[in-house]
């Protein structure tokens, strides 16, 4: 083989590194899938940082719930297996890496091959074709976050078939389901804190924002009802109580993100919070969609999909 293809060989294909709630594992996989796409090759999602229990988690790997096409790797034994590399040396570094951070809070060895390792492809190559075309001998892709809805659009109906997943919804999520279902112009409203609040400056959005957002809506469409969907039940019932147009979705934990997306997804409209899972909501719908224009995660590509930007 000539020296100059040489960088388009990769024999067993590549492993991604999954990490993050369900928002970010839907951008993970979006991102595999088209990865496979180009590469022909086989693609593995490495969700071995997630608990495979039921718990009260955050963070439980609740991709799985949608039916995903491409192979999933639950276990570090499988992970070293695919990436062929030394069992011995992967624990061996792994326990200095124990020792060290017991000690001075530091973890300074790679567990994989690092010749092999793909770090933070967003910040090398503009697009997921460009990236295939120079993985060379790379088999693991580490912290990637190339996301930008102008590139996935193009496979909207394959992923719009994963975002509906055949998927009973439990008691308490059906009788919200029903009350959704009942109005004709439903709009959903995500609230992200929690988390978002540790942060500094703080990414949270203000009222203003979603005051401003909600009299879009009441302009744009009649009789609207709000259905209110978060991470802090407690500021969602102190700012929204009173209003007779609303409606706080708060029967789910952070463990069943699941059923909350699954239940905005239900609504004509959207107002989005500044998350990954809130643009995967608005992807696909067929009614008013607003977002915070400028935030962070990255909205580019969220206006080739008519959205409104305030």
């Amino acid at each position: 083989m000539h020296r100059k293809n040489m960088k388009n060989l990769n024999k067993g294909g590549a492993v991604v590194f999954i990490d993050g709630g369900l928002g970010n594992q839907f951008f993970h996989y979006a991102f595999c899938v088209i990865l496979y796409r180009y590469l022909k090759k086989p693609v593995y999602l490495d969700c071995t940082q997630y608990r495979f229990t039921t718990s009260l988690n955050a963070r439980n790997l609740e991709l799985v719930y949608f039916s995903p096409i491409l192979p999933i790797i639950t276990s570090k034994k499988e992970l070293i297996q695919k990436l062929n590399i030394s069992y011995c040396m992967f624990c061996l570094k792994k326990l200095g890496n124990k020792i060290l951070y017991k000690l001075c809070k530091k973890q300074p060895f790679f567990l994989y091959d690092k010749q092999k390792t793909l770090t933070k492809p967003h910040l090398r190559f503009e697009s997921i074709a460009q990236l295939a075309q120079n993985l060379g001998n790379h088999n693991y892709i580490y912290e990637e976050y190339m996301w930008n809805f102008k590139e996935i659009k193009s496979y909207k109906d394959e992923f719009l078939q994963i975002l509906y997943p055949q998927l009973p919804l439990d008691s308490k999520s059906l009788a919200i389901a029903q009350q959704i279902q009942s109005h004709t112009n439903s709009c959903s409203i995500h609230i992200r804190r929690g988390d978002y609040l540790m942060h500094i400056p703080s990414d949270v959005l203000d009222m203003e924002y979603y005051l401003h957002a909600m009299e879009q809506i009441r302009q744009l469409v009649s009789n609207v009802k709000f259905f209110i969907f978060g991470n802090d039940f407690a500021y969602m019932r102190g700012q929204f109580s009173e209003s007779r147009d609303c409606v706080i979705v708060d029967v789910n934990g952070e463990y069943e993100v699941r059923y909350d997306f699954l239940l905005m997804k239900m609504c004509k409209h959207h107002i989005l919070a500044n998350s990954t899972l809130s643009m995967w909501v608005g992807f696909g719908s067929y009614g008013y969609t607003i977002y915070k224009a400028n935030a962070k995660p990255s909205t580019a590509g969220l206006e080739t999909l008519g959205f409104i930007a305030l």
